[in-house]
Formats: C-alpha cells, structure tokens, sequence
C-alpha cells in the first residue's frame, strides 16, 4: 500500500506499494445547534448538518457531503431527538441522492414514554462522485402534547461522517484491495433474557474475500492490520424498563 507524510498542505508519497498515490478522504458534519422537527409519522424532515469538523476532501455542500471521488466508504451517522414527555419513536434515514440507504428506528414502546432517542446506524457501500450525501429523521409522540415540536439535538449528538476505505479508478480498484465486510439480519432473531446470545448475521451484503462466515455469526480476517468495526442493534421488549445491552466480542 501507501504511506502519505503531511507537509505545507500537500499530500506527499512515500515510499512502496503499487498502485496510484491517493490523499485519504474523511469528513464529519454535525448540527452545529439545535432545531425543532414537527410531530407526525410521516413527516421526514432533511437534517442541514451546516458545519464540517473534518473535511478532507472539500465535499460539505452547507447542508450534506457530495463525493468528490469514486470509491468504496464507510459511512456512520446519528441523531439525538428530545422531548419532556411521550416521545415514542425517532428515525434516523442516511440518503444517497434522496434515496434511502439505511435507516435505524428507536421505539419506545412502555406506557412511560422515554424523554429522549438516539438512533445511530451505519452503511458501507460504493459512492459515486458526485453523489450527494444526507440525513434526514422522523420523530413522534404518542400522546399530549401532540403536535408539539420535537427538539433535534445540535454538536456532537447529530452527526453524519464517512471515510473512503479504498478508491476505484475506471472501473477498477488502483490501491490494494481493502477488507471491507458489512452483514445484517435478514429476519428478527428472538434472544433469552439475561444472557449474552449470539447474533449471526445472515444477509451479507459486502464481503469479496469470503472472511464472513454466516453460520458461525463470525468475521475471521486474514489479513492483518488495524481494522475499524461498527454495529448497531435494534431492540424491542413488551414491557416498561426493559434493557438491553450488545457488545463486540474477539477471539
């Protein structure tokens, strides 16, 4: 692969590898303050994320990220909707050309409606240039105040950001191949209460070198190195005050 050194601004090679040098591409957007979305299922409002933490490729529009290369990206993304009383249900949508591509629901469904949720979800796929990136969200209540604006929370807590994880020139990929694996369920899974249960995630969507193994629920890379993972899991219990915990497991 390549190895890139900063200097004045400008990105220099350095020694090894095949392939054409490439600059890392990485941004993060985020709500720089608070807005109000109206109550309503079916109202989806597009989230302005108006300020770039990083943006390494000049891509923030104002309100998303158009591409500016054609590559593989890892994408993440989240928002924070808040309410003092009988909040119900937030949904985060991640869009690619207005077009949804993930979407993660939070449902409360006790009696005692949570004050706040937090959906987050992520997506890796191929990105055109000149793609345009964006969020949007649905949130509600179930009760009084109905109608009463829902607060989106601004910083750090609605955020969309994205990393290229491997550039595609002509068709083809021109630096070493990443290891880019992403599965979901296909179907709910029912677990046991009070126990860590395996999570076998059956519907593959990426995973070119076969490192994915569905019956196993288990990622065996064989390549070494530094390796970022991300996860979201969704719950549902009948009951008020139920919790729910996940976790990454290795070896």
């Amino acid at each position: 692969g390549k190895e890139y050194a900063r200097k004045d601004a400008n990105w220099t090679e350095v020694t090894g590898g095949g392939g054409e040098a490439q600059p890392p591409v990485a941004f993060n957007l985020q709500l720089s303050a608070g807005v109000q979305l109206s109550d309503g299922t079916n109202n989806i409002f597009q989230i302005i994320l108006d300020e770039a933490t990083l943006d390494t490729a000049n891509g923030h529009d104002g309100s998303g990220y158009v591409v500016q290369k054609t590559g593989i990206y890892n994408l993440s993304y989240k928002i924070n909707a808040y309410r003092s009383v009988n909040l119900e249900q937030a949904i985060a949508y991640l869009e690619v050309n207005s077009e949804f591509v993930s979407n993660t629901r939070f449902l409360n469904p006790s009696t005692a409606k949570t004050d706040g949720l937090a959906p987050s979800g992520t997506w890796v796929g191929t990105l055109n240039k000149g793609d345009v990136v964006t969020l949007s969200a649905i949130v509600s209540s179930s009760s009084a105040p109905t109608g009463a604006p829902i607060d989106i929370t601004g910083g750090n807590y609605t955020t969309l950001s994205g990393q290229m994880v491997s550039s595609i020139t002509e068709g083809e990929v021109k630096e070493k191949e990443a290891v880019v694996v992403s599965a979901k369920l296909a179907t709910n899974q029912t677990v046991t209460a009070n126990i860590f249960e395996l999570i076998k995630l059956n519907d593959v969507e990426h995973d070119d070198n076969s490192y994915y193994d569905t019956a196993t629920g288990r990622f065996n890379p064989k390549v070494k190195g530094y390796y970022q993972v991300n996860y979201t899991v969704q719950s549902t219990a009948g009951s008020p005050g139920t919790t729910s915990l996940s976790r990454i497991v290795k070896n």
